[in-house]
């Protein structure tokens, strides 16, 4: 009867051992699986991300190699702006290229060093004559989106030019002050600066253009006015302001700085006008530059050719897409220019700066203005 009970006893507790290793077996073998588990997806992500990166390289050595066949093909147009020191370069624009086939006919050279190239500019001349680069720059509401970094940026690519028009600088106090900034920045680049802000214009689309000047190549002979003249007939009336260059001829011209309606409100009306503005000063020799937000070839123009205007370059577009087409190419329209009185002005070189080259992308580009800078290199006789 003892034995029987001793042998009860024994058997209740090594059930309860049982039990407990059992239940320790499980919590093993569900851990294990656990840890398996996640050392498998941990394999799968790593998978995926290595093939991830693999086509990532397809995709681009693809990109790559359909863009050499367009520049191939095109000609490479697209070539980096920047030289060595990251500094923004011009092109020179070739005037007998093809106007009709802007985009592929076009003839777009590299200038090796802008430097070298505005380097003779509003410098003294043996035979009487004085040269100056101009340019021309809708800045896309400078004052309202612009940064520090984009306005350094915006310097760089206007260091070497001598007269700077600026268009679409916003009304308020902040568009002013942007101006100022950015002229600060140009006086760090080694030359004196200068410059004049307009008063708004008086019609429904109103903004404020500025003229940016070296101090060493021209001066204001007058006072820089907005031309109410033509404020019944044109939105953004133009502004003006007459120079005398720096050297020992004093040479004088008129720069009028005119940015017309969008097209959906017919700028060709205004374009038109822009005659008068010889007429109105006729002891001026005038340049007009801007947004005209009209080609080149307009019949608008023709009332300043009659005149003996010509334009600075043809049959180039001047504005950039918001996305890159399947040729990847940027560019838009050509209604950016600036057109000058035959005589006494002669050409040297014309041109435009692509900066979605001096950017990290064509989006980062577009944060400066979705226009690009149009420049002439001009002698005065």
């Amino acid at each position: 009867m003892a034995d029987s009970k001793k042998s009860e006893g024994f058997g209740a507790a090594n059930y309860k051992v049982v039990i407990v290793v059992v239940l320790a077996f499980m919590a093993f073998m569900k851990s294990a699986n656990e840890k398996r588990k996640a050392g498998q997806e941990n394999i799968v992500a790593e998978q995926v991300a290595h093939s991830s990166e693999k086509a990532k390289e397809e995709l681009k050595d693809i990109g790559n190699h359909w863009k050499d066949q367009i520049d191939e093909r095109f000609g490479n147009s697209r070539n980096s702006v920047k030289n060595q020191k990251g500094k923004i370069e011009p092109y020179d624009f070739n005037e007998e290229a093809n106007p009709t086939s802007p985009k592929r006919d076009r003839t777009v050279n590299q200038k090796r060093n802008s430097k070298a190239a505005l380097s003779a500019n509003g410098r003294k001349s043996l035979t009487g004559q004085s040269e100056l680069s101009f340019v021309s720059w809708n800045l896309n509401e400078m004052g309202r989106s612009k940064n520090d970094e984009e306005i350094a940026f915006m310097a760089n690519v206007l260091r070497d030019f001598d007269v700077v028009a600026l268009q679409e600088i916003v009304v308020s106090s902040h568009g002013a002050k942007a101006v100022a900034k950015l002229v600060e920045e140009l006086n760090r680049t080694g030359n004196s600066w200068d410059y004049a802000i307009s008063d708004p214009t008086s019609g429904s689309a109103r903004e404020r253009y500025a003229y940016l000047w070296k101090t060493d190549k021209v001066k204001l002979a007058s006072r820089p006015w907005l031309d109410f003249s033509l404020s019944e007939q044109i939105d953004r009336e133009p502004y003006l302001a007459r120079f005398e260059t720096a050297d020992a001829f004093q040479k004088r011209f008129l720069c009028s700085n005119f940015h017309a309606v969008p097209k959906l409100r017919k700028p060709e009306r205004e374009v038109a006008l822009l005659e008068s503005i010889q007429a109105n000063y006729p002891s001026d020799h005038v340049l007009i530059m801007g947004d005209f937000n009209l080609p080149e070839n307009a019949t608008a123009f023709d009332g300043l050719k009659s005149r003996g205007f010509k334009v600075a370059m043809r049959g180039q577009p001047t504005t950039l897409r918001k996305k890159v087409d399947d040729y990847g190419d940027y560019f838009s329209e050509s209604l950016d220019h600036i057109f000058f009185e035959d005589a006494p002005f002669s050409r040297k070189e014309a041109g435009y700066i692509d900066i979605v080259k001096g950017s990290t992308s064509l989006s980062e580009a577009r944060k400066i203005s979705d226009h690009l800078p149009v420049y002439v290199n001009l002698r005065l006789e």
